[in-house]
C-alpha cells in the first residue's frame, strides 16, 4: 500500500521587531542557515538569539526564537525535542497573551503528535487552535487549523468528518482568494477520495493541486503535488506515468534534503519494482524507507513500509518472514490507533497463515480485518462507500476461500453472501437500509428448499481458484476448482480467434480494485474473454459452420468445468437457483451443452438472484389486494429527438462526462444529451407495438400505452398517485440500454421528445427505477440488453434488475443481448399465454417457452430463446 504525502501548512515565523543588534544578528544568521539547510547551525544561532531576548525580556522575539528551534529540530526528524521547543514558546506566547502566536504553536504541537501517531493528543491542540481562529474571524487560520485536523481524521480513519474539514477549509480558501491554500485542500480532498478507492476523482483532484502548487506554492508544495498524481497513476495500473512523476519529486526531494518525503519515494519506486517481480529491488528501496521512517519517529509510514517488506517476502513464498514484517506493521498502527494500517496488516498476516494452510488462524486474522474494513466503510456514503468496499474485497474473497479449505462450507457461503448483500445496500441505499437486510443464515435458508431445488452460488470468479457452493435441503458442499487446465483448452484451439473478435465486440467492463490499489486479476484476463466470446457465438442470429463449431466445444467445457462436479449433488432436482458472480453474470447457464448433447434449459428450470439475502427479502413480502393484471408500455416514439453533439474520443472525455452525469442524475436533471455523445443511437421498434397489442388480446383488462403516451412522466406519475401499485405485471416493450463506463446512465428508453415532457429526459435510469413505488410479481424487459451492468470484481453485476427488486418487483426478465422484433413478440406471448391458461409461475412459464423454441426448426439457436433470464423468487 502506497503512502501518499500530503500537503500541510509549514509556517516560519521571525521575529516582527528586532530589539537587540546582536541578537537581530543571530536570528539572521539562523535563518540564512535555515535556507541553506544547515540545520544544526541555525540551531545554535537561534539559541544564542533567543537567550539574548530572554534576558532582555523581549518577550515575542523569545517565543519565535524557541519556535524556529522546533522547527529546526523537526527538519532534522527529532520530533521529541522539537516538541519540547514548541511548548516552550507556547508557554512564552500564553504569559503574554499574544493569541497569534499561540494558535501557530499549538497548530505545530500538533503536528508533531498527529505524525507519531497520537491522534487524541493531535486533535486536543488543533482544537485549541480552532477555536481561537473561530473567536478572532480570520479564515485563513480557521482554514489552517480545519486542515490540521482533517489530516488528523483521514489518518484515523473518520473520512467522513476528513471530508467535512477539507471541504469548509477549500470553500474559506476559495472566498478569500488564496491559490497556494486552495491548493493544499484540494490537494488534501484528493487524498481521502484516494484511500477511500475513487482513484480518478483523486486524479482530478491532486491535478488541479499541482496546476495551482505550479504558480504560486513553493518547491515542496510542487513535490508533494507530483509524488501524488504519481501515486493516483500508480494505482490506476499506469506505472510508466507514475514513475515519471515520481522521479520530478524525488529530484526535488534531494534538493530540499527532506527525509520523510525521501522515504516516501524510495516506498513509492519500490512498489513498482515489486509489482514487475524484481524482489530484491524491492525489499531494498522499502528497507531504506523504513529506516528513514523510524529514525524520524513516523510510526504510521513505518509501518506501511514494514507491511511492504512483508508483501515481498509473501511474494517470494518466504510466509513467515512475511507474516513477521506484517505483524510488526501491525504492532506499530494499533498502537497508534490507525485503523485503515490495521485492516490492512490483519489482511496479510492471514494471507500469509492461508499459505501455510494454517487456514483457521488465517480465518481469525481475516475476520478481524472485515470488522475494521466494515468500521471504515460505514464513514463513507453513496458511490464511495460502494467503491471502498470493492476496494477491500479481497479481504472477503481470501475469507470466503480459507472458510472452503477448511471444510466450513456454512461460513464460506455466509461471507460470500455478506459481500454481496452489502454491496447490493451500497448501490440501493437510498431505498434499504442495513438493518432490513440481515441473512437468517444458511440453516434458516436451506429448510425453505423444496426436495426439487438446488442453490448454486459462484464466488471468487476473478481469481484461478473459482469457488462454487451446492446447498439443498439435504446438503451442503463447496470446493475451489482451478480453471487454468479448462482455460487453456479452449485457448489452444480459439486464442487467435477470440483476441480477433473481442476488439469488435461492445465490452464487458470489468472493474476491480484490490486494498493495494492494483487492479483485480479479472481485468482482461482469459477466461473473462472466453465467456465473453461464448456470449457472442450465442447471440448469432445465422451462425456459421465454423461458429457453431466453436460454440459447441465452449459450451462443452464451460459445463465440465462448472456443473461436472455437482452432478452428484444436483442429482435428480430439476430447479436450480444459480447466484451469478463477476463475468458469470453475463452466461446464459441454460445454453451450456450437457454429457448428453442438450443444453440445460432441457434438463434444468433455471432461474438467478443477486445474493440470497434479496431472496430473502422478497420471500418475506407479504402478498397484497386482487390487482389489476398487466401495465404494458410499446411502441415507443424515439426518432423524433435527434440532437447533435460532440462525440466522446478519448477516456479524458469520458471522465469529464461522467463528473456532468453523476450531477445531473444526484440533482434530478435530464441526461439525455449524455447518450448521443456515447454514441448510443435509438431506432423505433415497430414490432414492439404489435407485441403488446397481442399481449392484450391474451390478458384481457389490460392497461396499454403506446407511441407518445409510452413516456416517462406517466410512470412516475402512477407511482406518485399509488396506482403502479395495483399491477400484477409491468412489461416493458421498449429499449432498454446499459452503460457499463457509466451505470448510472442504464434505463429503460421511454417514448423521447423533442421537447422534454414533463421535464422528464425519457430515460428511466436505475435511481430513478429504484425510487418507483410498485408491488408487482413480475417485470418483463423485452428490451435490449437490460441483463448487462458494470462488474465489480466479486460483488456482481450493477445493473437494473437490483433497481426494480428494489423499487418492490418480486420477479423479472430481462435480456442479455440484442433481441428479434418477431421471434420476442411470439416469445413473450407464448409465455403470458403459459401463465394463463395453465398457471404456471412466470419464471417457469419462461422455462417452458425456451424449451418450446429448442424445438423449433426456425427459433432453435440460442439467439431465440437463451437472452431472456430470470432474476426474482423462484
Amino acid at each position: 500500500m502506497h503512502k501518499n504525502q500530503i500537503a500541510v501548512f509549514i509556517l516560519f515565523v521571525s521575529a516582527g521587531v528586532l530589539y537587540s543588534e546582536s541578537a537581530d544578528d543571530y536570528f539572521s544568521l539562523g535563518y540564512d542557515a535555515f535556507k541553506e539547510h544547515n540545520y544544526e547551525e541555525a540551531i545554535t544561532f537561534f539559541e544564542k538569539a533567543a537567550e539574548l531576548w530572554e534576558k532582555e525580556g523581549v518577550k515575542d522575539a523569545w517565543s519565535d526564537s524557541l519556535f524556529n528551534i522546533g522547527i529546526m529540530y523537526a527538519h532534522l526528524g527529532n520530533g521529541e525535542r522539537a516538541l519540547f521547543y514548541y511548548k516552550k514558546a507556547l508557554a512564552v506566547d500564553e504569559e503574554a497573551g499574544d493569541t497569534s502566536h499561540i494558535v501557530i504553536r499549538l497548530n505545530f504541537i500538533g503536528n508533531v503528535y498527529r505524525q507519531r501517531g497520537e491522534f487524541e493528543k493531535a486533535i486536543e491542540y488543533y482544537t485549541k487552535a480552532l477555536a481561537l481562529n473561530r473567536k478572532s474571524g480570520f479564515k485563513s487560520y480557521i482554514s489552517v487549523s480545519l486542515t490540521y485536523i482533517g489530516l488528523v481524521y483521514l489518518a484515523w480513519g473518520y473520512y467522513d468528518k476528513a471530508l467535512d474539514c477539507f471541504s469548509e477549509s477549500l470553500e474559506m480558501d476559495t472566498e478569500r482568494g488564496a491559490k497556494a491554500d486552495m491548493a493544499t485542500s484540494l490537494n488534501n480532498i484528493g487524498e481521502l477520495y484516494h484511500v477511500w478507492g475513487q482513484y480518478e476523482k483523486a486524479l482530478d483532484y491532486y491535478s488541479k493541486a499541482l496546476t495551482l502548487y505550479e504558480k504560486y506554492g513553493t518547491k515542496t508544495d510542487i513535490a508533494i503535488g507530483l509524488n501524488n498524481i504519481g501515486a493516483a497513476y500508480k494505482s490506476l495500473g499506469r506505472d510508466d506515468e507514475a514513475i515519471g512523476y515520481y522521479t520530478k519529486a524525488v529530484e526535488i526531494n534531494r534538493e530540499l534534503k527532506r527525509k520523510a518525503s525521501i522515504a516516501i519515494q524510495l516506498n513509492n519506486i519500490g512498489r513498482i519494482h515489486q509489482d514487475n517481480g524484481r524482489h530484491d529491488e524491492a525489499l531494498d528501496y522499502f528497507k531504506k524507507a523504513a529506516a528513514i521512517a523510524e529514525e524520524l519517529g513516523h510510526k504510521g509510514d513505518m509501518a506501511v513500509y514494514m507491511n511492504n517488506i512483508g508483501t515481498v517476502y509473501s511474494d517470494r513464498k518466504e510466509y513467515e518472514k512475511a507474516i513477521e514484517y506484517c505483524t510488526k506493521a501491525y504492532e506499530i498502527d494499533e498502537s497508534a490507533g490507525i485503523k485503515q494500517g490495521m485492516a490492512r496488516d490483519l489482511t496479510n498476516i492471514g494471507a500469509g497463515y492461508y499459505h501455510l494452510k494454517k487456514y483457521e488462524t488465517s480465518s481469525d486474522y481475516l475476520r478481524q480485518s472485515i470488522d475494521i474494513i466494515e468500521q471504515l466503510r460505514l464513514t463513507a456514503a453513496g458511490e464511495i462507500r460502494r467503491d471502498y468496499l470493492a476496494s477491500q474485497m479481497a479481504a472477503y474473497q481470501l475469507l470466503t476461500s480459507a472458510y472452503i479449505r477448511d471444510d466450513d462450507i456454512t461460513r464460506a457461503f455466509e461471507t460470500a453472501e455478506l459481500s454481496r448483500a452489502k454491496y447490493l445496500v451500497e448501490q440501493m441505499g437510498e431505498r434499504l437500509e442495513e438493518k432490513t437486510f440481515i441473512f437468517g443464515g444458511m440453516e434458516s435458508f436451506r429448510k425453505s428448499l423444496d426436495n426439487d431445488t438446488a442453490v448454486i452460488s459462484f464466488a471468487n470468479v476473478n481469481l484461478n481458484n473459482i469457488i462454487v457452493m451446492i446447498a439443498t435441503d439435504r446438503t451442503l458442499s463447496g470446493f475451489e476448482m482451478n480453471r487454468e487446465t479448462m482455460v487453456s483448452g479452449i485457448n489452444r484451439k480459439y486464442k487467435t480467434k477470440i483476441s480477433m473478435t473481442l476488439n469488435k465486440l461492445r465490452g464487458i467492463t470489468i472493474k476491480g480494485k484490490t486494498g493495494n490499489g492494483k487492479s483485480s486479476a479479472s481485468q482482461a484476463n482469459d477466461f473473462d474473454t472466453i465467456v465473453t466470446y461464448y456470449r457472442h457465438l450465442a447471440s448469432h442470429t445465422f451462425p456459421s459452420k465454423a461458429d457453431m463449431k466453436s460454440f459447441d466445444f465452449i459450451s462443452r467445457q464451460l459445463y465440465t468445468f462448472l456443473f461436472s462436479s455437482l452432478e452428484k449433488y444436483i442429482g435428480g432436482r430439476e430447479t436450480l437457483l444459480i447466484i451469478p458472480d463477476g463475468v458469470l453474470a453475463f452466461l446464459p447457464f441454460e445454453t451450456l451443452i450437457m454429457p448428453d448433447g442438450r443444453y440445460m434449459a432441457e434438463k434444468h428450470h433455471i432461474t438467478y438472484t443477486q445474493s440470497l439475502t434479496v431472496s430473502a427479502l422478497i420471500g418475506k413480502r407479504a402478498g397484497g389486494k386482487k390487482k389489476k393484471p398487466l401495465l404494458a408500455f410499446g411502441g415507443a416514439v424515439y426518432d423524433e429527438a435527434a440532437y447533435p453533439h460532440d462525440m466522446i474520443e478519448n477516456e479524458r472525455q469520458l471522465e469529464y462526462l461522467k463528473k456532468q452525469i453523476l450531477a445531473n442524475v444526484t440533482g434530478g436533471e435530464s441526461t439525455r444529451g449524455a447518450y448521443d455523445r456515447l454514441g448510443i443511437g435509438l431506432d423505433n421498434l415497430p414490432g414492439t407495438l404489435a407485441e403488446v397489442e397481442a399481449i392484450r388480446t391474451i390478458i384481457p383488462k389490460s392497461t396499454v400505452f403506446t407511441g407518445k403516451d409510452a413516456d416517462e412522466s406517466r410512470i412516475k406519475a402512477m407511482s406518485k398517485n399509488g396506482s403502479l401499485k395495483d399491477y400484477e405485471v409491468i412489461h416493458f416493450a421498449t429499449h432498454g440500454i446499459v452503460v457499463p463506463e457509466i451505470p448510472e446512465l442504464s434505463a429503460v428508453v421511454l417514448s423521447l421528445f423533442k421537447r422534454e415532457k414533463g421535464g422528464e429526459d425519457g430515460y428511466l435510469n436505475m435511481k430513478e427505477i429504484a425510487a418507483l413505488e410498485l408491488e408487482a410479481d413480475f417485470i418483463n424487459l423485452s428490451a435490449c440488453e437490460t441483463g448487462l451492468g458494470k462488474l465489480y470484481g466479486g460483488e456482481g453485476v450493477v445493473g437494473l434488475t437490483q433497481s426494480f427488486l428494489v423499487a418492490g418487483a418480486n420477479g423479472l426478465s430481462v435480456s442479455l443481448w440484442q433481441v428479434a422484433d418477431d421471434s420476442t413478440m411470439i416469445f413473450m406471448t407464448g409465455m403470458y399465454r403459459f401463465v394463463r391458461e395453465k398457471g404456471m409461475s412466470y419464471a417457469g412459464a419462461m422455462t417452458a417457452m425456451k424449451r418450446e423454441f429448442i424445438k423449433s426448426e426456425i427459433y432453435g439457436e440460442p439467439f431465440y430463446w437463451a437472452p431472456f433470464v430470470y432474476y426474482g423468487q423462484r
